[in-house]
């Protein structure tokens, strides 16, 4: 079994706009020391530096996720594996998750037995899609300056409407996923593997733009041949542990 190289914060500061942040060996930032100059009649007294050079470009630069007008649900799922595998988290995540609106409170998560186990107590409480968004934004687009890729591949090996929602506005669907991480940091590669059972509650079918209201992972799935560590609630848990 792989070992997570470190813990990353999953949650925003309190009031503060969706970014991305991060912390420990996955991600470092180096901060430039703030100068301070003080001028007065007689002459001024200067701080002088040498600021670092910005990170030079990529070389190869990912090609950003098509977005489909979400018709249906499966272009919900598509949108979210694109979105996932090419980062594009903002905007194409995030606008694949219900916003509140007429009482509903938009976008939930509810982890598996087994996750909410793993996480500190209340840890999974109020998880939102603001919550979320931050989440994707610091495991797959966060910034370092560190030289290290992130890639991901996910997988459905089931998205069966389950015909428990009844209307035409919303539907509930039974997914089965695999979800693998993998972090290559210098010559050391890491995998990761995440699989799940789960209902994707989606609504929106009455305008014609499906988003995802509720993604509640059930259990994790089997796996003789390449294991699983659990459902992508235990990765949630486990970034967001020791910050």
């Amino acid at each position: 079994m792989w070992t997570r190289l470190s813990p990353m914060r999953s949650e925003p500061a309190a009031g503060g706009p969706v970014q991305p942040h991060h912390s420990g060996a996955r991600r470092s930032r180096l901060t430039t020391s703030t100068v301070v100059v003080l001028a007065s009649a007689v002459g001024f007294a200067g701080s002088c530096f040498n600021p670092r050079d910005a990170p030079p470009p990529c070389v190869v630069c990912p090609t950003p996720a098509e977005f489909k007008e979400p018709f249906v649900p499966e272009f919900v799922r598509d949108n979210i594996k694109a979105a996932l595998e090419r980062p594009t988290i903002d905007p194409n995540y995030r606008d694949s998750l219900s916003d509140q609106a007429g009482g509903s409170p938009g976008f939930t998560y509810v982890p598996d037995a087994l996750a909410e186990a793993a996480a500190t107590p209340g840890f999974f409480t109020g998880w939102d899609k603001v919550r979320e968004v931050q989440f994707m934004l610091n495991l797959l687009e966060a910034s370092s300056d560190v030289v290290a890729s992130t890639s991901v591949q996910l997988l459905f090996t089931l998205f069966r409407d389950t015909g428990e929602l009844p209307g035409t506005n919303e539907a509930r669907y039974e997914v089965q996923y695999e979800f693998t991480l993998t972090t290559t940091v210098a010559d050391s590669t890491q995998e990761e593997r995440y699989c799940g059972r789960a209902f994707w509650d989606l609504e929106g079918g009455d305008r014609n733009f499906w988003t995802l209201k509720t993604w509640e992972d059930l259990e994790p799935l089997p796996s003789p041949t390449r294991p699983c560590l659990g459902t992508m609630g235990l990765l949630r848990a486990l970034s967001g542990q020791g910050n």
